[in-house]
């Protein structure tokens, strides 16, 4: 009797030594598990910064300085670019000293004239060789042509900005205050708007935005809709 007590004590420490060694494989399982998702996230993270970095780099995107995500910074610093070669699909945030404004107006009072980046957009043409100009950072901008643009503004007219250089390393189209000033324009902001009239005629209106830039309101037209609109008569479409 004592004998089958011994063998039956035996052999539920052995069952018990064996759930034990199962409960610790588990855990060591589930720890290396843990251990190896870290891992990965970790190298995940490590390898998007670096992709991104050298797409920033490359010579045929508009912005050249790469920050890592989450770092704060003033927003007039942003700049957006995308790469010529996609479909519009592929947009990277790089900080690289102005905000990128290549599809839309930016009313500037410093700016001595109008200044477009896009070439598609120009109605008139012609072109220049030798010019260029300094922004504030002294560096110099060539000068490539000068023509007219014209923009449905946000009463529903066409309006054409006459005299616009065509400067290819901008990151922003300019609409120059002074310029406008100069024929006769008076402007005015209040309430996060600034309008541009003339007489009792508001012909612009922009809109006060981040990093302090008033934007536009209005569209470029371009392409076929710009052929139309141009043989219209003066009284249809004002020069600016």
């Amino acid at each position: 009797m004592e004998k089958l007590y011994l063998f039956v004590a035996g052999h539920k420490r052995n069952q018990i030594m064996v759930i034990e060694a199962r409960v610790r494989i588990a855990i060591m399982a589930v720890q290396s598990l843990e251990t190896r998702m870290r891992n990965s996230a970790s190298i995940a993270r490590k390898t998007l910064m670096s992709y991104e970095c050298i797409k920033l780099k490359n010579k045929e995107k508009r912005a050249s300085i790469y920050r890592p995500k989450g770092k704060s910074n003033d927003e007039g610093n942003v700049s957006v670019a995308t790469d010529g070669n996609s479909d519009g699909n592929e947009v990277l945030v790089a900080f690289a000293g102005c905000a990128n404004s290549g599809d839309e107006w930016i009313l500037d009072s410093a700016a001595s004239f109008h200044i477009c980046i896009n070439r598609d957009w120009f109605i008139t043409y012609d072109s220049v060789s030798g010019g260029s100009v300094k922004m504030g950072d002294d560096s110099p901008y060539q000068i490539v042509g000068i023509g007219s643009v014209q923009i449905k503004m946000h009463d529903g007219i066409i309006r054409t900005l006459t005299d616009v250089r065509h400067i290819l390393d901008m990151r922003k189209n300019l609409i120059s205050l002074s310029t406008l000033d100069g024929k006769g324009y008076k402007y005015s902001g209040g309430d996060g708007v600034l309008n541009v009239s003339k007489g009792s005629l508001i012909v612009m209106k922009a809109d006060l935005k981040s990093a302090n830039l008033y934007r536009l309101r209005g569209t470029t037209i371009t392409g076929d809709a710009a052929i139309i609109s141009n043989s219209l008569s003066n009284s249809d479409a004002t020069n600016l």
